[in-house]
């Protein structure tokens, strides 16, 4: 409520703090906070160090193994050439096959037998939920390896390591790939392929997962990358062991469209840590125990100042020490109800704090209050409060509130898109402020200093190992060879020593080495590059909008920490190519090629069988220098992890400082050892029955001492990958909220709605017991253009359809709901003030296609959204897209009572569904409860009303809202300033904002008329090449031509009366082409004017004045009515100056029997209106309650 939060008193505001501004104390010496050795810190990360066997789930590694996500063929041949020949590999760290989880069930009824039970079922829940998709991928492609990519799984060839980039992750591969399986150019800037987080499974080529598997997650994306061809991307293998250097292997990388790994990846680590630590809250989490105790600091001092809910007028100084742990006095007066008093009591006393809020209940201000009076307890050597949610969004939302009287917070995580007030409070944006003031921590930052030495000596090493395979370096030389072991002494020197003998006969490879001397013609040189890929596919189709993936990024943080940010990784960058080749070793068995190297001369071997030794000597050289890189790369891992303890401890000095901190719940178990070292006592959760429940219970500290649940669980629920997981028995999207009130632990539910109009919240009856309104939701002013209908549900029959990727759509629906956006916008509501919300991605793209196509709203924001990605928003008008329409009885997930409560809750003003009401009421118990307590207010027609006349006009088919310009049918008929008539039907808006582009048709001094149009303020005519000036004797008083102003400075409607208009010239060029081919039509001097002026007058010349701009227009229409098509690009958006001619068939789509009847705009009469039709007409009363809804 944001006229609730906006009334917060300054006056309780804390002194203000510049943004990432350190304030000294004491005596106002600015030093700087030292830093100490953070056990807390230290723990965590000797936690991830170990690997523990024997102890089911808590032995999992962090990142799945290749075992997890294939099982290899059985009876497949191994691979022949390239790459690791040995059966699948997934040592991860030294534990080499992973248990396989067996699932449990999810007990949201009752306790749970212990704490182990409890963490170890939601860790293996929340492990398969992201990993399984991927499974399934690998699985599909396995049992059809030439496979193109399906709607959920996108598939890579030819992929190569180019190089890597030494980060402060761990060496990240970069690779190059083909997107061929996609059959379809990819737009990388706006797709949500190869997400920075994202786990993929690669194969070797020759291999296609039959025996071999390699995982990796995508460590970033580079969009200068991804644009190249072929397009390049970042990768971190999941286990040192699996990394591979092979830049001539060529890989298969399979990709799933679901899961994303990076959201639970955090979680899981801290589900593990749990089990090694103290579990507070655990009587009610584990035990379900119902009643709830006072926080242990409460206990302590339970004297709160509840000034901050009063206004100046009602401040007492008897409320500057109230104890919540008894009754509010009577003396409280505030704005707050009844049951936002009883949220806030609890969200003060209670250790856990379960509060229920409803659509528009305020449940954001009671939070806001809550942190308020917290903060007011809150001393200098206390922790911070800690507030979290499910996403960015309502993040920002709060921190920006709690901003106006707390501006001491820190938000983690550097995706805020509050861009003034919480941006610049990101940790991010304060340790770089810090650092440019010299106010940075400062102390014993050993890890972190020695660290960074050690992590660039083990970098040097690591490059020293690569170095042989190095791009701008000629074939494996001997020396390489030799140093591996792979050469004796004697064997080197035969190369190197001796090749004076031999080399000369070989003399055009001198240059690249005395290995390519030897081989000769056994030396094949190629790019080392792989080629481009074909562009002439078509673009892909979009799954997202490019706002939406952005926000999508920002919902999870990255593999990357802060300071490299999503895009990019930071570090330095080694390319790795090998552009020389020779004959593979394949063609001879391995006894002749072990043989042939026995010889103290290799000048000895047969020059044919050159080529093969050298590739076994490099397959055999790689191998070593892929162990020796793993294994380096393992140490490099342990000292970037000291380095990051260094730097946290860094960071905790920070986060101390501050009163609030705030993050997202993948942010919270991201940062939850950084957190977890400030030793938080308080920690709430906003939006917690949208976040999975292992989600949640990460934010179990073992400092925590209150822990505070704000949300709503008849709304959405918490989003899982693997649509199997939800439902019983697993149960993996109800949330730790909803399961506390499932079963009866304290609780508090707000009651009195202050967002809807009283007729749209009457449509939650079925779904929430008591929900009453506030006084002010009574004086909304009405929908303009509605003549009072503020809510209507408009049901039709037009067949659903499935777009490319097999999202629903509705095409004659979505018609219906752009006229009716165009029809508000022009009387004059706001497109900002309007939302289209849809259940199906494909109708949003639709919806989102045909409105940016109207002129009305060319320019302007158009929001259309999803119903899953509008939780916790509102507006005035909303128009809900339901698109099911079918004999089927099923409606898919439109069924889903969460879904339908936050689709019907979200208007302040205006509500309007659009559907299948029968499809609906059949489908779901819900819908029919909401239909039949709604059923006046169906209709199979939508009634608008023309302020202007108070006529109600009802739109049976999408073509007739063609025929109103957001009024009614009546001709306008009004002079316009410059004294033409308009030549529009009736419309709310002023002529001021019409461009008039009728014919001037002013009589100069030459006797002439002018040919311009009226809105270009000169005149000329066909003797005069030059305009004229003020010399002309108009035949009316004309006044000063009207032009529209800047585009920018356009009303909504503007435009579209402009190509309203503009059919006008337009029909007379079409008639000018048609004169030339029309013999009895042509004439000299106007021949335009004349010929149309004889077929009016019968040949007669007694008519001398031109023909008006309308007689023009008939005119043309008459001869030719293909003149009227396509002016404005649809005639669904035309305003109807259009008409069919005499029985001719209107080029319209028109749904009525009849044809729409077009007059010349001076002729037009009313069009016949269609009956107001009271409800629809199979759902009368008695065959509604008796079909459908009993």
């Amino acid at each position: 409520m944001a006229e609730m939060n906006g009334r917060l008193p300054e006056r309780w505001g804390r002194a203000p703090v510049k943004h990432g501004e350190w304030r000294a104390e004491g005596d106002g010496t600015a030093k700087p906070p030292s830093i100490k050795p953070n056990p807390v810190l230290r723990d965590y990360w000797t936690f991830l160090e170990k690997q523990t066997r024997g102890l089911g789930w808590r032995s999992l590694p962090e990142m799945p193994a290749a075992s997890e996500i294939f099982r290899p063929k059985v009876g497949s041949a191994r691979g022949t050439s390239g790459g690791n020949d040995t059966d699948i590999e997934s040592t991860n760290g030294g534990v080499t096959e992973p248990e396989m989880l067996e699932l449990p069930a999810n007990r949201i009824d009752g306790s749970w037998r212990d704490k182990e039970e409890y963490l170890g079922s939601h860790y293996a829940l929340l492990r398969e939920d992201v990993i399984s998709p991927l499974r399934d991928a690998v699985t599909e492609v396995q049992a059809n390896p030439s496979m193109t990519e399906s709607n959920s799984i996108c598939i890579y060839e030819n992929v190569c390591i180019t190089g890597f980039t030494f980060s402060r992750q761990g060496p990240a591969a970069r690779v190059c790939f083909s997107t061929m399986r996609a059959k379809k150019r990819i737009r990388w800037e706006q797709s949500t392929r190869m997400r920075t987080g994202s786990i993929v499974a690669l194969s070797p080529s020759h291999d296609l997962f039959r025996r071999q598997c390699r995982v990796a997650v995508v460590a970033a994306r580079p969009m200068e990358g991804l644009q190249q061809n072929p397009p390049t991307v970042d990768l971190l293998f999941a286990a040192t062991d699996e990394i591979e250097i092979d830049p001539l292997e060529k890989w298969v990388m399979v990709e799933s469209r679901n899961g994303f790994f990076e959201a639970n990846r955090h979680t899981l680590l801290s589900l593990q840590k749990m089990m090694t630590e103290r579990f507070p809250l655990s009587k009610h989490l584990v035990d379900v125990e119902k009643h709830v105790q006072h926080p242990l600091y409460v206990q302590a001092s339970p004297s709160f100042n509840l000034n901050i809910l009063c206004s100046p007028e009602t401040e007492s100084a008897e409320l500057d020490r109230i104890n919540v742990l008894e009754e509010f006095p009577s003396a409280l007066k505030t704005s707050l109800d009844g049951s936002q008093l009883d949220a806030l009591k609890r969200m003060l006393s209670k250790r856990l704090a379960v509060v229920q809020g409803p659509p528009g209940t305020g449940k954001t201000h009671v939070s806001v209050l809550a942190v308020k009076a917290l903060l007011e307890k809150v001393g200098d050597q206390d922790p911070p409060l800690i507030i979290t949610s499910q996403t960015n969004h309502a993040l920002d939302q709060i921190l920006r509130l709690i901003a106006e009287f707390e501006p001491n917070f820190i938000r983690l995580g550097s995706r805020s898109m509050d861009q003034d007030v919480v941006k610049p409070r990101t940790l991010r944006e304060i340790r770089q402020l810090r650092k440019e003031q010299g106010t940075m921590p400062k102390g014993n930052s050993t890890l972190r200093s020695s660290g960074h030495r050690r992590l660039n000596q083990i970098e040097k090493e690591l490059k020293a190992i690569l170095s042989p395979l190095k791009a701008e370096d000629p074939p494996l030389p001997a020396f390489v060879f030799f140093q591996l072991g792979l050469l004796s002494q004697a064997q080197y020197n035969s190369l190197e020593g001796d090749a004076d003998e031999w080399v000369q006969e070989l003399e055009q490879n001198t240059e690249f080495g005395s290995i390519a001397s030897w081989l000769g013609t056994q030396l094949h040189v190629g790019s080392g590059t792989l080629e481009a890929d074909s562009i002439e596919f078509e673009f892909e189709e979009l799954d997202l909008e490019f706002e939406q993936l952005k926000e999508l990024e920002a919902e999870t943080p990255g593999v990357l920490n802060d300071d490299e940010g999503l895009d990019r990784l930071s570090g330095t960058w080694f390319p790795v190519k090998e552009p020389f080749t020779a004959p593979s070793s394949a063609h001879y068995p391995e006894r002749i090629i072990k043989q042939a190297l026995q010889a103290e001369d290799l000048c000895q071997i047969e020059p044919e069988l050159r080529g093969a030794v050298y590739t076994y000597l490099r397959k055999r050289a790689k191998d070593i220098i892929r162990a020796n890189f793993r294994k380096k790369t393992y140490e490099y891992l342990s000292v970037a992890r000291q380095v990051r303890t260094g730097a946290w401890e860094e960071d905790a000095a920070l986060l101390k400082e501050s009163k609030v901190i705030g993050m997202t719940t993948t942010g919270l178990s991201k940062y939850r050892a950084l957190i977890a070292s400030l030793k938080p006592k308080v920690v709430m959760v906003e939006e917690a029955s949208e976040a999975l429940e292992g989600h949640v219970t990460a934010a179990c500290f073992e400092s925590l001492e209150h822990l505070i649940l704000v949300g709503d669980h008849k709304q959405l629920r918490g989003h899982c990958s693997t649509h199997e997981l939800e439902g019983a028995p697993f149960n993996l999207d109800v949330s730790l909220f909803e399961r506390m009130i499932r079963n009866g632990v304290e609780s508090t539910c707000l009651t009195k709605q202050r967002r809807m109009i009283p007729e749209i919240r009457a449509l939650l009856s079925p779904i929430y017991e008591r929900l009453d309104d506030h006084e002010s939701v009574h004086n909304r002013e009405p929908v303009p253009g509605m003549g009072g209908v503020n809510s209507l549900f408009y049901s039709h029959t037009f067949p659903e359809s499935l777009d490319s990727l097999s999202s629903k759509c509705n095409k004659g629906e979505a018609d219906m709901i752009v006229g009716l956006f165009n029809h508000l916008v022009y009387n004059g509501l706001r497109t900002k003030d309007i939302t289209v919300l849809t259940f199906y991605n494909g109708q949003r793209k639709l919806l989102l296609k045909e409105l940016k196509a109207l002129p009305n709203v060319q320019g302007s924001f158009v929001n259309v959204k999803t119903v899953d990605s509008y939780q916790g928003e509102e507006n005035a008008v909303i128009i809900l897209s339901l698109v099911r329409s079918s004999t089927n009885r099923g409606i898919g997930f439109v069924s889903a009572e969460n879904r339908i409560c936050v689709a019907i809750s979200r208007a302040q003003r205006g509500l309007y569904m659009f559907g299948n009401s029968m499809t609906m009421a059949n489908g779901s118990t819900l819908w029919k409860r909401i239909l039949r307590n709604y059923r006046d207010n169906i209709k199979n027609a939508f009634p608008v009303t023309c302020t202007k006349h108070g006529k109600t006009i009802w739109i049976k088919g999408s073509a007739e809202w063609g025929l109103i310009n957001g009024g009614c049918q009546k001709p306008c008929g009004s002079p316009m300033s410059c004294g033409h008539t308009c030549p529009l039907k009736c419309h709310p808006f002023e002529h001021s904002e019409l461009r008039c582009d009728q014919s001037c048709r002013r009589n100069l001094d030459c006797g002439h008329a002018c040919l311009l149009k009226c809105h270009v303020g000169v005149c000329r005519c066909k003797c005069s090449p030059s305009p004229v000036g003020a010399s002309h004797i108009p035949q009316k008083p004309i006044g000063p031509p009207k032009r529209l102003p800047p585009r920018s400075e356009n009303p909504p409607f503007a435009k579209t009366v402009e190509k309203a208009n503009r059919w006008h010239e337009f029909a007379q060029n079409e008639a000018a082409g048609i004169l030339k081919d029309v013999p009895q039509l042509q004439g000299g001097g106007d021949s335009l004017g004349s010929a149309l002026h004889s077929e009016e007058s019968g040949g007669s010349s007694g008519r001398t004045t031109p023909p008006s701009g309308e007689d023009l227009v008939h005119k043309v229409v008459t001869v030719k009515s293909s003149a009227m098509r396509d002016v404005d690009g649809s005639w669904r958006y035309k305003h109807k100056e259009v008409l069919s001619l005499g029985q001719a068939q209107s080029p319209m789509k028109h749904e009525t029997a009849q044809p729409v009847v077009v007059e010349a705009p001076s002729t037009l009469g009313p069009l016949a209106e269609s009956p107001p039709l009271q409800k629809l007409e199979a759902p009368t009363d008695s065959y509604f309650e008796k079909s459908l809804l009993d």
